[in-house]
């Protein structure tokens, strides 16, 4: 049987790198993309290190992508790469967000543009380029949102319509799909 493998966005910090050394402490390979060069390096580096220290796992990789999700063809050529790497993609983590807190009312049009093409169409793009390859091996596609505090909506927050229609994304894909959809 061959190696199992996760795609991740957002892997250069926080829990996008938290997710990668898990995956291949759990015997994935893995797929990692992000926009900062040097912190996606050292994601890379904590999973080979973890790959060198565990008995079993020499037949897992680690790929690398510098990219950024806001751009369509940053996602397609993501994917592709992957798949050139890694040979198939099981689990796709779409973890590569922004946050932004702010009065909508005093928000900046520029701001929501960027939230959205982070958050909802960096979702959008990956998940498109790779659900052949996932439904071909059964796998999963993961969405990472922050909180949809309910607090938030009454201060006018900007943040919870981006989430809600993050949220709304993974229903549609969840039916389409009749695959679960993870949300955290």
């Amino acid at each position: 049987m061959s190696t199992r493998v996760v795609l991740i966005t957002g892997a250069s910090s926080g829990i996008g790198r938290a997710l990668a050394v898990e995956a291949v402490k759990r015997g994935y390979s893995v797929g990692l993309m992000a926009r900062s060069a040097e912190s996606l390096q050292e994601t890379a580096a904590l999973c080979s290190n973890q790959i060198k220290h565990s008995n079993g796992t020499d037949n897992l990789k680690v790929f690398n992508f510098i990219g950024d999700v806001c751009l369509e063809n940053d996602c397609r050529t993501f994917i592709e790469q992957s798949l050139l790497n890694l040979n198939r993609i099981d689990v796709l983590i779409n973890n590569a967000g922004i946050s932004m807190r702010g009065i909508f009312v005093d928000t900046d049009l520029s701001v929501l543009k960027r939230l959205m093409d982070t958050n909802f169409w960096g979702a959008v793009y990956c998940t498109k380029y790779a659900l052949p390859q996932l439904l071909q091996n059964k796998g999963s596609v993961i969405g990472i949102l922050q909180s949809l505090d309910s607090r938030d909506c009454l201060r006018e927050r900007v943040i919870v319509p981006v989430n809600l229609r993050c949220k709304d994304f993974w229903r549609v894909c969840d039916v389409r799909t009749s695959k679960p959809v993870l949300m955290y």
